[in-house]
């Protein structure tokens, strides 16, 4: 009996012990608290959890990950603003949206180039670099993937580029200077308000990645997507900059070789998804119509003159450095 006695309290402070170093190692660990640009099944963060689970895996003893929401949680325009400030500390945003911040920004979209030959440029750098000087966010890198572009989507058959002169195309910040330069007006509103605005005809057309039509519905409403795809979409792994510069350097080093990991699986794989949604977009009956040759090529020309123009006016010094880079 009082051997069973004794067994029993070894058990006990062999748990003890054992809970109290599962609460002293869970004290240990950092917190880092994430937000992305939409909902958290959104097709556009495909490869930010992606790069979460492999967090979770290879640093997930020193880290905690908590996923705060997407929009509902911090309001889209004001994400970038609340990550600077360490409301949280990571973010999956649009490269776009940081502009008024950080003026080259919008030079992300503005190549043909992977992800990692950016790096092998030295085009990374200069981003990082401004926008850990600006804004005290530390730009880990990109979830763009293969032929994952931006694309415009119309009720009119686009023949030509005079086509598109006196057409209203419901718009993103990224594409309004092409739009504007082919002689369309341009109207903003949420997502969630394009299916009736082409049902109603309110807009003739509106702009979009190589993806998303099908989870949206928008292929009941609209008859063509208007080829070539233009720039790549580039939703981008941000961190507060005086968070990710606490965290131990070699847990830097391995945030940093994870992103880069990640970004060519990812590449491969929205490779995979853009050729199932033309799929499926034309067996709902959207027509994909390519614009001709020569139309197509300075159709493509415009979006890249119309975007250095806007990068330019911003950080004429940056941006040249940026496109001569970029254009190689």
């Amino acid at each position: 009996m009082k051997r069973s006695r004794i067994l029993n309290l070894s058990l006990v402070i062999l748990v003890f012990f054992a809970l109290f170093a599962s609460c002293a190692l869970a004290a240990q660990k950092t917190q880092i608290r994430i937000v992305t640009a939409w909902s958290e099944k959104a097709v556009e963060h495909y490869g930010f959890f992606l790069f979460l689970d492999e967090l979770k895996k290879r640093l997930g003893d020193r880290l905690d990950f908590k996923y705060l929401g997407g929009p509902e949680v911090v309001p889209y325009f004001d994400q970038y603003e609340m990550l600077s400030k360490g409301v949280f500390e990571l973010g999956h945003l649009p490269g776009n949206m940081a502009k008024n911040f950080v003026p080259i920004a919008d030079a992300l979209h503005l190549h043909t180039l992977t992800p990692w030959e950016v790096r092998a440029k030295g085009a990374y750098d200069i981003f990082r670099k401004a926008f850990e000087d600006k804004f005290n966010i530390v730009f880990l890198g990109t979830t763009a993937g293969k032929n994952y572009k931006y694309v415009l989507y119309s009720n009119f058959e686009a023949k030509s580029l005079a086509d598109f002169k006196g057409k209203t195309f419901r718009v993103a910040p990224v594409y309004v200077p092409l739009l504007k330069a082919l002689g369309a007006g341009t109207v903003t509103m949420p997502t969630g308000e394009i299916y009736t605005a082409m049902e109603r005809k309110v807009v003739d057309g509106f702009g979009w990645p190589t993806i998303g039509p099908m989870d949206f519905g928008w292929t009941e409403v609209t008859k063509y997507r208007i080829d070539p795809p233009f720039y790549p979409v580039d939703v981008n792994i941000y961190f507060n900059k005086t968070a990710f510069y606490k965290l131990p350097q070699d847990v830097q080093k391995e945030i940093e070789k994870i992103v880069q990991d990640v970004e060519k699986q990812v590449y491969e794989k929205y490779g995979e998804l853009v050729a199932k949604e033309e799929k499926g977009v034309q067996q709902k009956g959207m027509k994909i119509v390519p614009l001709p040759a020569a139309d197509a090529k300075k159709f493509l020309d415009i979006a890249m003159e119309e975007g250095w123009k806007e990068v330019l006016k911003g950080d004429p010094e940056t941006g040249k450095k940026l496109q001569q880079l970029l254009s190689k």
